[in-house]
């Protein structure tokens, strides 16, 4: 009598073990929260999030927008919220943008506007609540319930520099790595941006016409350029005096050389965007009675800060 309960006992087994296993299936919630760092509110910005939904990891190299199930954008800050509905268990791909930085060459007058926040020039920085990060600007999750994952962004670094005096004013940029985009870029349009020269034996070689030419003013400060930059790059300012002034100081935190003529500096932009960042290369002028001059038209006065 015992054999055959054994026996279907097994039996028994066996038809559970044949049994498919039939994964949970349905859909989760996935809400994507966009938030501007420091709570600035500036209304619309150009940083976005690519939501992928698939059976494997869709890195930045194989992201292209139109393959995406949704797209996040930044379009209201300090915060935006995205919700969306993905496969329960798939795999699914965040994949932030970023956008890039810019250089404004004028000769202004100083004027208040120049320090106003451009909500046009952002980057991110960073995931809450995302435990694979494979690459900068990529969050992969498995989502067995409704989840919520934060995509953080912050305004890019503004460098402004005005001069007094008469002087050129070259500038160079030096980025830490290419701007995050969809589909992917290996490069920074800032990288090595500023005037056509370059830095060789301890020299400065010219190649084409300098980028700018002498400007001349009195002991008002004028805009020369402004650098949007992402974090830790590197803005070098190099100014040349004209060919009867010199140079008098740099106000403003940048850190001179010790290699390179008088008044070139630079400064790496902090992690963190702090108010814009503002320096003022100033150089001696002749004060003519035409007004002011880089050179002693006669009867001119040179004038120092």
């Amino acid at each position: 009598m015992r054999v055959p309960r054994l026996f279907a006992f097994v039996v028994a087994l066996t038809a559970l073990a044949c049994e498919p296993v039939v994964e949970e299936e349905g859909t989760v919630e996935l809400t994507l929260r966009l938030k501007l760092g420091q709570g600035y509110d500036i209304g619309p910005t150009p940083g976005r999030v690519f939501i992928y939904a698939d059976s494997v990891t869709v890195n930045r190299a194989v992201a292209f927008p139109h393959l995406a199930a949704a797209v996040c954008v930044l379009a209201t800050t300090p915060v935006t919220t995205c919700t969306v509905t993905v496969p329960r268990l798939s795999t699914v791909s965040l994949v932030a943008a970023e956008a890039e930085g810019a250089v404004f060459v004028r000769f202004t007058p100083q004027v208040p506007q120049d320090t106003v926040r451009d909500g046009r020039y952002v980057e991110f920085t960073g995931w809450t609540e995302c435990d694979d990060r494979a690459e900068r600007g990529l969050c992969v999750i498995r989502p067995s319930n409704s989840v919520t994952i934060e995509g953080n962004f912050q305004l890019m670094q503004q460098v402004t520099v005005y001069q007094t005096g008469a002087a050129r004013m070259e500038y160079r940029l030096y980025t830490p790595g290419p701007t995050l985009k969809v589909p992917a870029e290996n490069y920074n349009i800032l990288d090595y941006a500023g005037c056509k020269r370059d830095l060789t034996l301890n020299l400065w070689i010219v190649h084409d016409a300098p980028c700018d030419s002498v400007r001349v003013v009195g002991d008002s400060p004028y805009h020369r350029f402004t650098a949007y930059v992402p974090r830790k790059t590197i803005v070098g300012m190099l100014p040349i005096a004209g060919p009867d002034t010199e140079y008098d100081s740099v106000q403003g935190d940048c850190i001179l050389s010790g290699i390179y003529w008088p008044g070139v500096c630079s400064l790496i932009s902090p992690d963190t965007v702090v108010a814009p960042i503002l320096l003022t290369a100033r150089f001696t002028w002749w004060d003519c009675p035409v007004g002011p001059s880089d050179r002693d038209l006669g009867g001119c006065v040179l004038r120092r800060p």
